[in-house]
């Protein structure tokens, strides 16, 4: 039977008999009753909501908190009766779940946990400071004031300890010392290595499938053979007994049988994340799944409020609205799909701080015929919006810089068309640009246009608002009005799955960039990547026009050929702005990286070596919306900003007869090989005569001339001997 019957007729029996299930519902309800209530009477005394509803009526928008580890957006989900922190996905479908004490598994729940309560305890000093401050100024000397107070009772502490550690000479004591704090250490490591266990859900089984790969496009549906004697903890036992015997062999697609003559099938699945090819080592199965309230928290267990300042205008931020899916926390699943992910081939975690991945990119992409996002999204939802806010990744939060007048220059995108939002919605900006970035400092410590602080001279506090995510049975009310793309292609074999639009006639530093055969690319939302991983012809072009190292080894050029691909007119629409100083990281070693990187060679054929897609440091500049119900993506910038190209190299100077190409920023050389006896003159870069013409005329001529009066001499003698014999 098809996975996804099993899960639709066992959610609810398990809802209605289930106590967690059946207090979360009641707690769903009641908190819905209660916010509608609320809602009820301040339209009644205000006279309505701002979005032009009827009188009392609520607001349809639900905000849902996002937890922001590193730079990733994750979402609270218990699995097998474990809370697990799970990065969302929106290329790839499932819940893929990291083994705990296996090197898939790596800084797990405890490094999220710490960071989350230091996000959280930041916005609240952030709104206890914005109450009773004045001004921005203010908030920022109450930082510095607490930093340095923070940073005296650091200090004071270590001294205690040192004076403590000297008032100590005893042997004994030390090595009981020593001793307690190895064990604190191991203490330590074994957290952060826990994060799903497949030993501590009863109700998990695995498939023992032998050489065969669960993907959405095979031909025959994947058909689990579930084991309930040897279990997950037999099927991570004999994962670890074969990978030591074929742990040569990194292509294998399965292991070996262990003592008792049953094989689990571990395949290696293959995705890019952050242009990096990422290998996985899975096994499919089955396990308990249920939502947990937003705000969740593994320390408190329970909702915690929070609200994005400046939220959709559905409600007052903060707070839990009249929800659009009512059952959204109350569901729970079991026998649910999952993935156990074993092992990554490479070195490179781009899950840091997770417990796994949520894949939502939908059914389309789904190769076991039951996807939870796609159970989420019931039809009441027609739009989902997201709004990511990453902190600053260029120094700690303590060290906050100011902008300065001047800003960086930033790329360019047109999108189709523009769509007022409705009635009582706020406007938006014809020109926004996003949100300010954080402070560059060069290495050689000289200014630079690319290392230049942002503008208006304002603290940074963008690291302080929270990420949400919204649902909504109107996709036009979650933020107003929006810069509409068109209607996404759809019909293709995974593409109906992607958020992806539709951009036009990219600009950098006033020039369009990527080929100069197409000014079309396929925008795709990728929340799995933390960079803007761009075609190779853009990456060239990106690399020509501004000031980068392109020695180094991070800005190797990929060894690939460059593909044709079919012209396109562009539109004259309205246009988005993004600075590129939100694509700046910090590189432990190596100093400020621009955070671009170029697509993969996949085939000549492929399509995603043809995307552009917006990782989540490009969609922090945004908000962005996917209107389910036409097929649709809108954009919104958050900070509009005026244009400035003071960081864009210099304008290659063509003479000659050199022609200017602007996807470069190169002049090209003429073609002097059309014109026979012509070459260029590397000085003057002009077709010139080629040097040895003259010399070889006037050897040919010669040559000719001697073989004219060789050849009179010749008539001459003949016919004196001819004239000679007659006499």
């Amino acid at each position: 039977r098809p996975a996804t019957a099993e899960a639709a007729e066992a959610a609810p029996p398990v809802a209605a008999t289930d106590p967690q299930s059946v207090s979360a519902a009641a707690a769903a309800a009641a908190n819905t009753a209660a916010i509608a209530a609320v809602n009820a009477r301040e339209n009644r005394r205000g006279g309505g909501d701002p979005l032009g509803a009827p009188s009392g009526a609520p607001s349809d928008v639900t905000e849902v908190p996002l937890n922001v580890v590193g730079a990733r957006v994750a979402l609270w989900v218990r699995v097998g009766g474990q809370p697990l922190l799970l990065g969302l996905d929106s290329c790839k479908e499932g819940l893929r779940l990291f083994a705990s004490g296996t090197p898939a598994c790596t800084s797990g729940r405890a490094a999220a946990s710490q960071q989350q309560q230091q996000q959280q305890q930041r916005r609240q000093q952030q709104r206890d400071e914005a109450e009773h401050a004045g001004s921005a100024e203010v908030q920022n000397q109450s930082e510095q004031q607490q930093q340095q107070q923070q940073q005296q009772q650091q200090q004071q502490q270590d001294a205690i300890e040192q004076q403590q550690e000297r008032e100590q000479p005893e042997e004994g004591e030390t090595e009981a010392k020593d001793k307690r704090r190895r064990k604190h250490q191991k203490q330590q490591q074994q957290q952060q290595l826990a994060c799903y266990d497949p030993d501590a859900s009863a109700a998990s089984t695995w498939c023992l499938n032998w050489h065969e790969m669960c993907t959405p496009f095979s031909e025959t549906p994947f058909s689990c053979r579930p084991s309930k004697q040897h279990d997950s903890q037999y099927a991570a036992r004999c994962y670890f007994q074969c990978s030591s015997s074929n742990s040569s062999n990194s292509n294998s697609s399965s292991s070996s049988s262990s003592s008792s003559g049953v094989c689990v099938c571990c395949c290696r699945y293959k995705q890019v994340v952050d242009g990096i090819f990422v290998s996985e080592l899975r096994l499919e199965g089955h396990d308990t799944v249920e939502m947990l309230p937003p705000g969740y928290t593994p320390t408190a267990g329970r909702q915690t409020p929070g609200g994005a300042p400046g939220g959709p205008p559905g409600g007052p931020p903060g707070s839990l609205q009249d929800a659009a899916v009512p059952s959204l926390f109350a569901l729970r699943l079991s026998r649910f799909p999952v993935k156990l992910v074993l092992e990554r081939d490479v070195e490179f975690d781009a899950y840091k701080g997770l417990d796994g991945v949520w894949g939502i990119a939908g059914p389309d992409l789904c190769c076991r015929e039951a996807s939870l996002w796609n159970l989420l999204l019931d039809q009441n939802i027609k739009g989902v919006g997201i709004d990511i806010n990453l902190p600053p990744s260029t120094g700690p939060p303590s060290s906050l810089p100011e902008k300065t007048p001047q800003q960086e220059g930033g790329a360019q995108a047109t999108t189709s068309s523009q769509e007022e939002g409705p009635r009582g919605a706020p406007p938006a900006q014809e020109a926004p640009q996003s949100q300010e970035g954080p402070q560059r400092a060069p290495p050689s410590q000289e200014a630079s246009p690319l290392q230049e602080k942002g503008s208006h001279g304002a603290p940074i506090v963008s690291e302080l608002q929270p990420s949400n995510i919204y649902f909504s049975s109107d996709a036009r009310r979650i933020f107003g009005e929006m810069m509409w793309a068109e209607r996404m292609q759809t019909g293709a074999a995974g593409v109906d799955a992607l958020i992806h639009f539709s951009t036009f006639d990219w600009r950098l530093c006033g020039e369009q960039i990527g080929h100069p055969l197409s000014s079309t690319w396929e925008a795709v939302v990728d929340l799995s990547s933390e960079c803007m991983v761009v075609p190779p012809p853009m990456w060239r072009s990106l690399r020509a026009w501004l000031p980068l190292d392109v020695e180094h080894e991070l800005c190797k050029d990929p060894e690939s050929e460059e593909d044709s691909i079919n012209v396109h007119t562009s539109r004259d629409s309205p246009r988005l702005q993004l600075p590129l100083e939100h694509l700046v990281i910090h590189e432990p070693g190596v100093g400020e990286v621009l955070c671009v990187v170029p697509q993969p060679f996949l085939s000549m054929g492929a399509d995603q070596w043809r995307q552009i897609r917006f990782g989540t440091r490009v969609l922090s500049a945004f908000k962005v919306v996917m209107d389910r119900d036409n097929w649709r993506v809108g954009l919104q910038e958050k900070s509009p900003e005026p244009n400035n190209d003071s960081a864009c190299a210099a304008r290659a100077e063509c003479i000659g007869e050199q022609t200017y190409v602007p996807y470069t920023n190169r002049c090209a050389d003429p073609d002097c090989s059309v014109k026979i006896l012509f070459e260029l003159n590397q000085d003057t870069k002009v077709c010139e005569l080629a040097w040895w013409v003259p010399g070889a005329v006037v050897t040919a001529v010669a040559a000719l001339v001697t073989l004219e009066l060789f050849v009179l001499h010749l008539r001459q003698k003949v016919v004196a001997e001819a004239c000679s014999g007659r006499q």
